[in-house]
């Protein structure tokens, strides 16, 4: 008998071992664990969850599994009066264990569904013993059977198609999810308390809390969270059993009080709470783009974008940095401004000091060379810890994606043209779209070089890009002769265009293959790819067609 005991506990130390691996590779974490869940369960407790374990246990029993159960105790009880070592070894654990959670202060669900088992063997050893004692005749037997059949499987099959009907009806976890889509800015940053209607994390900065009120009202202003979700799945069971967590709910009516509430919801029997905290100096641009190693260390709330910058001038960006966990790195932050090839122009680096439990506002400069081009950037941030090198973007779910973030874009402007170079324009002034003006133009012939500068202006924000086309056309009207391109040969979109801002374009024929005539420059501008052109209208607002007519050009040999 002993050896049969050697090996059962040989292999029960074997089974574990196989399903619990890391309690033998990684033991410390596993023993420290262990005592925090022996120590969770046993005196901290768990709110919402505690005291009176053993009434609750059989309680929960007797409405979930219903005549199982009870059959099940009846049949443990006499396996155990038959002081069978078959029925005993069997018996040692669901008992030892039954006695051990009675006892502790944290009950749930989860812990005594390891006892159903053992009430369904004991169940059915209760009526094989009943079957083989008592009913000796057909219709006896079958009497018990059906009668088993209906005790079994009735009360289970009764809670399985409850739960089924919980999960089928709507409530305010559903409708909520839909109002906050609906009117919530995309951007929002939201705090939310388990059991809360899913928020897509694409469209919304999302942080889960414990509660609303594991953090002040201060904490959310101060971090930038513009609204709090609580869920009765949360709080409820504290308003329930208020005599046990009068200072828990104390502290929810509390925050409720102070916290303006949006909207609430109640469908379904379930209560759901959107509240708005009124944060009003969040950066215009949002990221919520977040650093660290297995899980946040800090996050790039956002920026404020600039609005230009010119040749030789300082770009100055305004960062808003946030800290989620106060650690010893320092952190040191490189901002690289790309064109749109992704080449470097310039760098700027330096230590980055965030303050904790706030956003911290980081105004980052870099110096754009005097011979940048006009045209969009793009800002590479890297940030490096220096005891540990590069630290990771992660994603939602704390895996690496990257070692650097984007942020874009940054524009910079050419250098305006001088009074003394406007003043010596060809003046046309004729209105394209009601949006550009072609202020005038500047013909410059070199040889068979034909050189056509061309001076527009903003007089309203530009939503769309266009392209302009330049056309070389003979005296009958034919096109020789054409340049269409975005300005400045697509490096300056007339969507990023300032409202009041004069732009130089330039462009250049070749004359050398035309033959002698006089030829006429037209102008126009359309959108891609639908090719529309935009109606043009002189200095008295008369419409004049889809492009305007410059001056001839003479080629002689």
């Amino acid at each position: 008998q002993w050896q049969k005991l050697v090996l059962a506990f040989g292999a029960l130390a074997v089974g574990f071992f196989i399903s619990t691996p890391f309690s033998v590779f990684d033991f410390t974490n596993f023993w420290a664990g262990l005592q925090w869940q022996v120590f969770s369960y046993a005196v901290e407790g768990h709110s919402g969850q505690e005291g009176d374990s053993l009434r609750w246990y059989l309680t929960y029993l007797w409405q979930v599994e219903g005549w199982v159960a009870l059959l099940g105790a009846i049949g443990i009880v006499w396996m155990a009066r038959t002081f069978s070592p078959k029925y005993l070894t069997v018996l040692s654990f669901p008992m030892a264990y039954f006695a051990l959670v009675s006892q502790m202060l944290t009950r749930n669900e989860r812990t005594i569904m390891l006892i159903v088992p053992f009430l369904a063997l004991g169940a059915a050893t209760l009526l094989i013993e009943l079957y083989q004692r008592f009913f000796s005749t057909t219709n006896l037997r079958r009497a018990l059977a059906l009668g088993a059949l209906v005790f079994i499987i009735v009360p289970p099959l009764r809670v399985s198609l409850g739960s089924i009907e919980r999960l089928l009806t709507i409530d305010s976890r559903e409708t909520a999810r839909v109002w906050i889509e609906q009117n919530l800015p995309h951007g929002a940053r939201i705090a939310l308390e388990p059991y809360s209607p899913y928020v897509d994390r694409e469209h919304y900065v999302v942080e889960a809390v414990s509660s609303v009120t594991a953090h002040p009202f201060e904490w959310y202003v101060q971090n930038g969270f513009e609204y709090l979700i609580a869920s009765y799945g949360t709080y409820g069971r504290f308003y329930e059993d208020r005599v046990r967590y009068n200072d828990i709910a104390a502290r929810y009516d509390e925050f409720f009080a102070r916290v303006p509430e949006v909207r609430r919801f109640n469908d379904g029997g379930f209560e759901v709470r959107i509240l708005k905290t009124k944060v009003d100096d969040l950066p215009r641009q949002r990221v919520g783009a977040r650093w660290g190693v297995y899980e946040g260390w800090l996050e790039l709330v956002g920026y404020d974008p600039v609005t230009a910058v010119l040749p030789g001038e300082t770009l100055r960006v305004t960062l808003h940095w946030r800290m989620l966990k106060a650690r010893r790195e320092v952190y040191q932050l490189t901002a690289r401004l790309l064109d749109r090839d992704d080449r470097e122009i310039v760098q700027s680096s330096g230590e980055l000091r965030l303050a904790s439990e706030s956003i911290t506002r980081v105004t980052w400069s870099i110096a754009v060379p005097p011979d940048t081009a006009p045209g969009l950037y793009r800002i590479e941030l890297d940030v490096d810890a220096k005891s540990f090198g590069r630290v990771p973007v992660l994603n939602r779910f704390h895996e690496p994606i990257a070692d650097k973030l984007f942020i874009a874009p940054f524009k910079v402007a050419p250098l305006p043209p001088a009074t003394v170079e406007l003043n010596a324009l060809h003046r046309v002034d004729a209105e394209f779209g009601e949006v550009i003006v072609l202020l005038g133009y500047v013909l410059n012939r070199a040889s068979d070089t034909l050189n056509v500068s061309l001076y527009w202006q903003s007089v309203a924000k530009i939503e769309k890009d266009y392209t302009i086309f330049v056309h070389l056309v003979d005296s009958q009207g034919n096109l020789r002769a054409q340049r269409d391109a975005p300005p400045r040969a697509g490096t300056y979109p007339t969507s990023v265009w300032d409202v009041g801002e004069v732009v130089r374009d330039e462009y250049t024929f070749a004359l050398g293959d035309l033959p002698v005539g006089e030829y006429y420059i037209r102008i126009g501008l359309y959108e891609y790819p639908s090719l529309e052109r935009l109606s043009v209208g002189d200095r008295e607002g008369n419409r004049i067609g889809d492009s305007i007519v410059l001056e001839s050009v003479r080629l002689l040999r």
